[in-house]
């Protein structure tokens, strides 16, 4: 990733999701010597986070997916992608750019190209609202009127 992109991202996530990356931060900051329970229950997300499920880690300041990927034999940006929120201007370009990308194809194949490097919150809510905004998938798809 570009450093720019990086920095674009680190600041919708402090935007967003502020009380994890403190947790996580916390959990970073102490030496990782002690891998009792009780150190990893101090720096895990809380439980009502909307990203819990995700077992997010810090990976250069940025959120990412954890979980059983970390051993998988894949390049470390699909091992662990970026998590972003649903609703934020960012996100929207992001999922307009992919979706320009690949020449105006449908949600899911939208979806599948944004998650080789980021897990949006929701991702299909996000992907299917600026997909129906697509000015010209909607024009290409309008009733024919003679």
């Amino acid at each position: 990733m570009h450093p720019a992109e990086i920095e674009v991202l680190k600041y919708v996530q402090r935007q967003c999701f502020r009380e994890e990356l403190v947790c996580l931060q916390g959990k970073e900051s102490k030496v990782e010597l002690k891998k009792s329970v009780q150190a990893r229950r101090a720096g895990s997300v809380k439980k009502s986070s909307s990203i819990t499920k995700l077992d997010p880690e810090l990976c250069d300041g940025l959120l990412c997916v954890g979980g059983r990927l970390r051993h998988a034999p894949i390049e470390q940006e699909q091992r662990h992608p970026v998590i972003l929120p649903k609703k934020h201007h960012v996100v929207d370009l992001i999922v307009s750019h992919y979706h320009l990308l690949s020449g105006h194809s449908g949600q899911e194949y939208v979806l599948s190209l944004i998650r080789r490097s980021y897990w949006i919150i929701k991702g299909r809510v996000a992907v299917r609202r600026v997909v129906n905004r697509c000015f010209s998938c909607r024009r290409r798809q309008a009733p024919f009127k003679a």
